[in-house]
């Protein structure tokens, strides 16, 4: 049976083992920065058992001038055999001055496995905004859809004419 894991805006070190033969999960994160904040999480996924699953999902947004660094490593011990794992960071910024670093690692002990990882750092283009709004839609509409895909849109809260700033998008 498979468990979810939600390690959204957890910040440091942490470590997941998967030590027992058939055990599955879902770690999934979501992450989001504003003002100058930094925010850095670093995350293990160490496959110890045979015929273990792991897919790990971070996704994140930077708003102003803030950090966001997501660094995963998928470890699969040698008596980790048939192990399948799946490592994904994907960072949204929506700001000019915000930085990120998405760093995904593999080191495979075991040879009789599937692994791999994937990681995009992206921005919202001029001609991207342009295109939405030719269709008639407004620039809140438009944040709204790029940021939902990480953003619970529960979170949403009324946006301002300001593009780039999280102060008019989530205000306290």
């Amino acid at each position: 049976m498979k468990k979810i894991v939600d390690v959204s805006n957890k910040t440091g070190e942490l470590e997941i083992i998967l030590n027992k033969k058939g055990m599955e999960l879902e770690i999934v994160g979501r992450f989001q920065t504003y003002g100058s904040e930094v925010k850095e999480l670093n995350i293990r996924i160490v496959h110890r058992a045979p015929h273990t699953t792991a897919n790990t999902t971070l996704k994140g947004v930077a708003w102003d001038t803030s950090q966001l660094k997501l660094s995963g490593t998928i470890i699969i011990e040698k008596s980790a055999q048939q192990t399948q794992s799946f490592l994904r960071e994907n960072i949204l910024l929506l700001s000019p001055e915000a930085k990120a670093e998405a760093i995904p690692n593999l080191e495979i002990l075991a040879n009789d496995v599937k692994c791999s990882h994937a990681a995009t750092i992206s921005n919202i283009s001029e001609e991207q905004v342009f295109t939405f709004l030719k269709s008639g839609k407004s620039i809140p509409s438009f944040i709204h859809v790029w940021i939902s895909w990480v953003v619970n849109t529960a979170q949403i809260k009324k946006f301002t004419s300001k593009f780039f700033t999280s102060d008019d998008c989530f205000p306290n």
